[in-house]
């Protein structure tokens, strides 16, 4: 039998930014998220670096804010363990964006979409201890992910995920160091049926 010594709890499985004429009404809830060791099919992605423990969380949004305010949120790891120890590390938080077939003025060229895309990235400066280090950095969307002329049609965020990479390495699977999952006592996930962090 498995020991779970950490059940991944996700708050909520989507973020929802409503269109202006909502926004007073109804306001998206905040996801937390608990980090744990990337693993690929022969072991840990990143073999060289490990951990003790993790989080991320993402903020309440609601509309207007998404367009300007650019913190949605924040990721750390703690007890970081690499030889040389890392001096900073990457985040991401996907998304997929699913946009409403409902547009006022008919000019959002993303309307009635659903992909997948980044909704936010974090580097995260470590701070180095004798032989461990604490990573953490801000959440933050990019400049221009949104398009001005959508900000009149409801788009909803869905299966959010977080990973952790090594410094410069995003998107390189020999480098992803964290995902957001469950972490089982001395032994890689089952991915014969479905562990977190399978590939």
């Amino acid at each position: 039998m498995k020991i779970l010594i950490a059940a991944f709890a996700l708050a909520v499985t989507s973020l929802v930014a409503f269109s202006p004429a909502q926004a007073q009404e109804v306001a998206s809830a905040k996801a937390r998220m608990r980090m744990v060791r990337a693993f690929c099919t022969t072991g840990p992605c990143a073999p060289s670096i490990n951990f003790e423990s993790g989080g991320a969380h993402v903020n309440r949004l609601k509309q207007p804010k998404p367009l300007a305010k650019r913190k949605i949120g924040r990721v750390r790891l703690l007890g970081v363990q690499s030889a040389p120890l890392p001096n900073a590390l990457d985040a991401v938080l996907t998304a997929r964006f699913v946009y409403d077939t409902v547009d006022p003025d008919s000019d959002c060229p993303d309307t009635g979409t659903d992909s997948v895309q980044t909704l936010a990235t974090s580097s995260m400066f470590c701070k180095q201890q004798i032989d461990r280090a604490t990573c953490g950095g801000d959440l933050l969307v990019p400049l221009g992910l949104f398009d001005p002329r959508c900000t009149d049609v409801r788009v909803t965020f869905l299966d959010l995920k977080v990973e952790v990479y090594e410094f410069g390495q995003v998107g390189v699977e020999e480098s992803r160091v964290a995902t957001d999952g469950i972490s089982i006592v001395g032994r890689s996930p089952d991915c014969s049926s479905g562990g977190s962090g399978c590939p």
